[in-house]
């Protein structure tokens, strides 16, 4: 039996209290703690929006299949939209894209693509972004996921340029030629010693297998067509087409122009100061005298006779005097 008269009876029974009271409060917790978790099994659409985004593998090679599926689920009263893209990391071309629609209150599992990694794939790192944002307001991203994979063994593009020219080392590079002329094709490359084979075309639809870098006699009047395909392990291959024009004689130039700009003024033939002007300038005009300017001139020119007159007779009358 307690004795509530001892002196240590009674810090016993707070302590007891408080240990009773804390053990509560830990088993509330732990209820509440079930019941929300109980609750969200119970809801799981609304967990969350994009549920799950899958990639079949992360390394690609070419000729594999890439492929990416996804379960959304939407926990709106509205229609949402799952926006998605492949990009690659460096190229600046456009990305792939698409887009669905999902519904309200919809779980909804979709492949969002299924793709052969061919030529439109390059080397290098990709991103595959999925958004969902409100049909309504577009900007406004409900949910976000993500992936990445790699492109390996993908041929490389080489730039490639094909000319013709009149000469070997084409110094003269020309797509009209004389009939009889000689023809050198070559081309400019990035890469070394591709394999550059192809056929010419002549006017009269004759077929010629070329290698390049080569030379040939054009002996037909009109249009030659020469394909090409440059290869080499490792590219895509580079296919280009040339179209020359081969004239019956050398055309004679006529210098229809007016003006030729030789420094004469030759008004035969229509040159003037207005088609003209280098070769007609503006005459130089000498600054013409006023009338005013004569009459001050006139003026002068009295005024000078008198006093001249004046300083004569002065003299001559004072030399008379001394006299």
């Amino acid at each position: 039996m307690a004795c509530i008269f001892c002196p240590n009876w009674r810090p016993n029974l707070e302590t007891n209290f408080l240990v009773n009271m804390k053990k509560h409060k830990i088993k509330k917790i732990i209820i509440s703690v079930l019941l929300f978790i109980n609750l969200l099994m119970a809801f799981p659409a609304f967990s969350q929006s994009i549920d799950k985004l899958e990639l079949n593998k992360n390394i690609f090679v070419p000729g594999e299949r890439l492929v990416v599926n996804a379960i959304v689920k939407n926990p709106t009263d509205n229609s949402l939209l799952l926006q998605s893209l492949i990009r690659h990391s460096e190229d600046m071309t456009p990305p792939i894209s698409k887009v669905e629609e999902i519904s309200p209150k919809e779980i909804k599992e979709i492949n969002l693509f299924d793709l052969k990694i061919d030529e439109m794939f390059k080397n290098g790192n990709y991103s595959i972004v999925v958004l969902l944002v409100d049909s309504r307001r577009p900007l406004q991203i409900i949910d976000s996921k993500n992936l990445n994979f790699s492109v390996i063994g993908a041929l490389q593009e080489f730039i490639f340029s094909l000319v013709s020219c009149k000469d070997k080392g084409c110094v003269q590079k020309s797509k009209v030629f004389v009939k009889g002329e000689g023809v050198y094709f070559d081309y400019d490359s990035e890469i070394s010693e591709p394999q550059v084979t192809g056929k010419l075309t002549a006017p009269d639809n004759s077929i010629k297998k070329l290698t390049l870098p080569t030379r040939i006699v054009l002996d037909q009047v009109g249009k030659y067509i020469l394909e090409i395909e440059a290869k080499k392990a490792g590219y895509k291959t580079n296919a280009q087409t040339l179209e020359l024009v081969v004239l019956e004689e050398e055309p004679k130039v006529i210098d229809k122009r007016i003006c030729n700009a030789n420094g004469i003024c030759e008004p035969e033939r229509g040159e003037n100061i207005q088609n003209c002007p280098q070769d007609c300038p503006l005459p130089v005009l000498k600054p013409s005298r006023s009338p005013f300017f004569w009459f001050l001139v006139a003026i002068g020119i009295i005024a000078s006779i008198l006093i001249g007159s004046i300083i004569y007779f002065h003299v001559r009358d004072r030399r008379k005097k001394q006299k």
